[in-house]
């Protein structure tokens, strides 16, 4: 029985390394590809590389996974088309409505603060919004959801019970905690405390969402619109700041 325990854990243990792994070794392969093309153009410009690059190596994984014999689709399908959209509607009304207010007081209670260091030029903003709003869930919802989530879940797949209708796996909220602390160098949030809450909340939202579509473009919907929504904010802020 100690043995078996012991073998059980290791086992997890084994798993959760993999899943943290993968998180370094893709995001840092992705650097250094991404280096290659864009280095030294407008950072916006350089994250695009980045999450198209790292989208794509998601995808060589998967396919090598698949091709030895792993038998699960990692979430890329079009299932639940239907639930999937009632969800992201839901998503986007609440996410717009909370984070407006809570952006709001915190410029209130802050001062109106230029929250974004480059210039709001055509360009810029282009740039800007189109990675935030198109590439971002793409790019991380492959690495994140679709590999991380579904390696994690085959040795984390006991739930918690969030209310009487809603449960999610522990493979959640570890894939939303490595997640987060991918999140710890970025500036897209206003303070680190509240940086790493949001990222947290949202990624166990991303992987609910997953687990209760089985498709991986909810997902990615609702991280474009979340991080879309926070950038048009930051461009305002920054417009009555100016």
């Amino acid at each position: 029985m100690g043995k078996t325990w012991v073998q059980h854990a290791l086992r997890k243990l084994f798993v959760l390394f993999v899943g943290i792994g993968l998180y370094f070794g893709i995001s840092k392969s992705a650097v250094i590809l991404a280096d290659l093309f864009s280095k030294g153009s407008f950072k916006y410009t350089w994250y695009t590389y980045h999450h198209l690059i790292q989208a794509v190596i998601c995808l060589i994984v998967i396919y090598g996974l698949r091709l030895i014999g792993v038998g699960h689709d990692f979430g890329l399908n079009t299932k639940n088309t239907r639930q999937t959209g009632r969800t992201l509607l839901g998503f986007t009304w609440f996410f717009v409505i909370s984070t407006s207010v809570a952006y709001l007081v915190i410029q209130w209670s802050a001062g109106w603060q230029n929250y974004l260091d480059f210039s709001l030029t055509s360009d810029h903003v282009f740039r800007y919004l189109f990675f935030e709003g198109v590439v971002v869930g793409i790019g991380e919802e492959l690495l994140f959801r679709a590999l991380i989530y579904t390696i994690l879940f085959y040795a984390f797949p006991e739930t918690i019970r969030l209310n009487q209708r809603i449960r999610i796996s522990y493979a959640v909220v570890l894939s939303a905690l490595i997640f987060m602390l991918a999140h710890i160098n970025l500036s897209i949030f206003t303070f680190d405390i509240f940086q790493l809450f949001m990222a947290f909340g949202l990624g166990c939202f991303y992987g609910w969402f997953l687990e209760n579509t089985r498709s991986i473009i909810g997902p990615i919907l609702a991280h474009n619109i979340s991080d879309l929504w926070i950038s048009i904010l930051m461009i305002v802020f920054t417009i009555l700041a100016i």
